[in-house]
């Protein structure tokens, strides 16, 4: 997975390409491996995550380079570590590029596989298959259960069409997914319950915005309500 440059990152890119090729050799900065970088960024060349680590690595480890000292030497020619920052896009590319790698990161972690000990296919309650198609005669915690009805009644207020509203039968499908989901794969740190209780709450922001915050999300659209356009129900 990679990403391009930001039009600022490229700005600087060509700048100090610009400014070296009109600086007298003496005092051309960059050494082959920052001239090739240069020319990617400057290009809007794609970016792998371990050219991300880079450059966030370089901007930290030269930034002191420039600080407090002149744009231009007194012939006027860019100094060599401006040349540098620039070349690698910049004192703000190490924020963007740190950002980057930390949604990468975040949702990395949100497909952490699951333990061996949480990968469950049904219960005694909820056999294997319970939510399929279904939404009724699922079987949960009674406070999940008042929780869930606290949602549906809470969503069911604001919106009165019958494209909108919900029941509690078809939010504990959802949840019931959501909690065999959690055995294929979650967030480290959230329990079974919270997973599920996330995938309700994403499924009626699907219902009250018309769409999912994630494209991905699609696995419930057959307990959308009848009407609901993204809805794939049969009956």
């Amino acid at each position: 997975m990679s990403i391009k440059p930001t039009p600022q990152m490229i700005r600087a890119a060509r700048r100090a390409l610009k400014a070296r090729s009109e600086a007298p050799p003496s005092k051309r900065a960059l050494t082959p491996v920052g001239l090739a970088r240069a020319r990617d960024i400057a290009n809007g060349r794609p970016m792998s995550d371990e050219t991300l680590k880079r450059i966030a690595a370089f901007i930290r480890r030269h930034r002191r380079d420039i600080q407090d000292k002149p744009l231009r030497d007194d012939q006027g020619h860019m100094t060599k570590g401006h040349q540098a920052i620039l070349a690698w896009g910049g004192l703000g590319a190490e924020a963007f590029a740190k950002a980057q790698l930390a949604k990468r990161a975040k949702l990395s972690a949100a497909s952490t596989p699951a333990k061996p000990a949480e990968r469950i296919k049904g219960s005694k309650r909820n056999p294997a298959g319970t939510a399929k198609g279904k939404r009724g005669g699922i079987k949960i915690g009674a406070a999940t259960e008042e929780a869930i009805k606290r949602k549906a009644e809470a969503h069911n207020k604001r919106h009165t069409s019958k494209a909108k509203r919900v029941d509690v039968g078809m939010l504990k499908a959802v949840f019931r997914r959501g909690a065999g989901a959690f055995s294929t794969s979650h967030r480290p740190g959230m329990t079974r319950n919270q997973w599920s209780l996330g995938r309700v709450n994403a499924f009626l922001e699907l219902v009250r915005k018309g769409r999912p915050k994630s494209a991905k999300y699609t696995t419930d659209n057959d307990l959308l309500p009848k009407g609901h356009p993204r809805s794939t129900r049969n009956d």
